[in-house]
């Protein structure tokens, strides 16, 4: 038994997955515990009403800007994934240019909403300086979705997983750093807005620089000057279709949360609004140890699926369960400590939270299902019924949404979004197996 278990060690200690997965989860882990460490103090800072204000800000601010959000990286990625495996010098090159155009037109719609941020806050919250807020973070988007997102895609698909992890944390830090720093020399919520413009800029200079090694390392991938020159020649036609319906998948996905903090923000107090999206990032910080699995079954899948892998059912599962497992210890874990942790590093003003974090039982401990999700709904090539399902019960849940939150207040903000996200998640799992069931593989 004692061999067994050694043996097993030995076996995901030298496995490359299982090593690409270690140190993607501690950079990822390292940076939004950063982010995580410096919202606290961004919140004491605030205080409730404020802190309200300052979350609904950067929720318009997700939605306005959802267009330059990871959907179209992670097509990329898909994309850039298949002709690295294939050592195809071309291929790469022509996803880059196309991915350098899409995020032009992308950024010239986000501009768009930039300008119109405050208007619209105006007619939902009688305020429009919360439009104004968010648009200095819409700002930032705009900036980071150029050279940053790249280098990120490009880190990711040739497994320069230390490098990838280096931009993520310093991203993080940096536009956090400077945020709490603006907030702490007394500039409220614009400083804590502004952070996040200035650190984009100075992300965007530090991205150029790890582009220039990453060339050294990679020569088969274009430089700058060759994916800007080949813009507009770009294969919109070739990969826009694939794209499109990853893009339009992800970011649907994300509508689940962003819209709760919205919608909460139309009915219930500020500082109500504070408290529930407290609770509701604590659980989905603590989250987190999943994305790195997540990131890395985009590359892995793909393989898989291209190979013809029989064992792409069973892994598909086996990754779903253990996840499962382990968002199942986390979430116990994180709602044991809560009244500790929200006491010492909150502060007592942010009490009111602790009972909203408990709600969240069934959300956090299910999340786990939805990690192989996505990967694998790009590698069988079956992104538009994730769509349609995620859409239908969206659709279907705003309604139900706006009733739980006009009538329960925060209580039904945290009702909604379990309801919505497990539900969707349930029916994709359950879809994907029965599917993959019926695909038979011959041995590779």
């Amino acid at each position: 038994m004692v061999g067994y278990i050694r043996g097993k060690i030995n076996y995901f200690r030298t496995h490359w997955f299982v090593r690409q997965a270690a140190v993607l989860q501690f950079g990822t882990t390292f940076a939004n515990l950063l982010q995580a460490f410096i919202a606290i103090f961004i919140a004491r800072l605030l205080e409730p009403e404020r802190y309200g204000i300052y979350v609904i800000a950067m929720s318009l601010a997700s939605l306005l800007s959802i267009l330059l959000a990871s959907g179209f990286q992670e097509a990329a990625v898909s994309l850039l994934a298949r002709g690295f495996a294939q050592n195809d010098r071309k291929e790469i090159g022509e996803v880059l240019s196309f991915y350098g155009k899409l995020i032009f037109y992308c950024v010239l719609i986000t501009v768009v909403a930039l300008i119109v941020s405050p208007l619209i806050s105006s007619y939902l919250y009688q305020n429009a300086t919360i439009g104004l807020y968010a648009s200095l973070v819409v700002a930032a988007a705009l900036i980071s979705s150029t050279l940053f997102s790249i280098s990120i895609a490009s880190l990711q698909v040739t497994g320069e997983i230390p490098m990838m992890a280096f931009l993520n944390i310093a991203d993080q830090g940096v536009r956090w750093g400077l945020s709490l720093l603006l907030v702490y020399l007394g500039y409220g919520v614009w400083g804590a807005m502004a952070g996040h413009f200035i650190g984009a800029m100075i992300i965007f200079s530090v991205s150029f620089f790890v582009w220039r090694v990453f060339l050294k390392r990679h020569a088969i991938f274009p430089s700058l000057s060759q994916i800007i020159a080949s813009l507009p020649k770009a294969p919109m036609r070739k990969y826009f279709s694939f794209s499109f319906w990853i893009a339009v998948d992800r970011n649907v996905a994300m509508l689940y949360f962003i819209l709760p903090v919205l919608i909460a923000g139309v009915f219930i107090g500020a500082s109500e609004v504070g408290y529930f999206k407290l609770a509701f990032g604590y659980l989905n910080i603590a989250m987190t140890v999943l994305v790195p699995i997540s990131l890395l079954l985009n590359v892995l899948f793909p393989k898989m699926k291209v190979g013809q892998d029989r064992n792409l059912r069973s892994n598909f599962i086996k990754v779903t369960l253990y996840s499962t497992a382990l968002s199942t210890v986390v979430t116990a874990i994180i709602i044991l400590i809560a009244p500790v942790v929200f006491q010492i590093l909150y502060g007592p003003n942010y009490l009111p939270s602790v009972p909203y974090v408990r709600a969240f039982l069934i959300y956090g401990a299910l999340f786990g299902i939805g990690v192989g999700l996505g990967p694998m709904w790009r590698a069988i090539q079956k992104v538009k019924v994730s769509i349609l399902i995620n859409t239908i019960v969206l659709i279907a849940g705003i309604p139900l949404s706006i009733f739980l939150m006009k009538h329960f207040g925060g209580w039904g903000a945290v009702f909604s979004v379990t309801l919505l996200v497990t539900i969707s998640h349930l029916i994709s799992f359950f879809y994907l197996a029965i599917h993959l069931k019926k695909i038979s593989y011959e041995p590779a």
